[in-house]
């Protein structure tokens, strides 16, 4: 009997070690592409300012 409890209790650690194993790793995933996200916005957003920025300056050298 105490055995088999052992062992239950052994199996129950082992899927609970698992599960917040993967949910650590999920975790870790999920914050490393917000970040990655959120640069990619930043850097987009600083091209698109600086290809409107270049526009405008074209536009004033080409009006007589």
């Amino acid at each position: 009997m105490a055995g088999s409890l052992f062992e239950k209790d052994s199996e129950s650690m082992s899927l609970l070690v698992l599960v917040l194993g993967l949910s650590g790793i999920a975790t870790a995933v999920l914050v490393w592409y917000v970040r990655w996200r959120r640069e990619r916005r930043a850097e987009e957003a600083r091209l698109w300012q600086q290809h409107r920025e270049w526009q405008s300056t074209r536009q004033q050298h080409e009006q007589p």
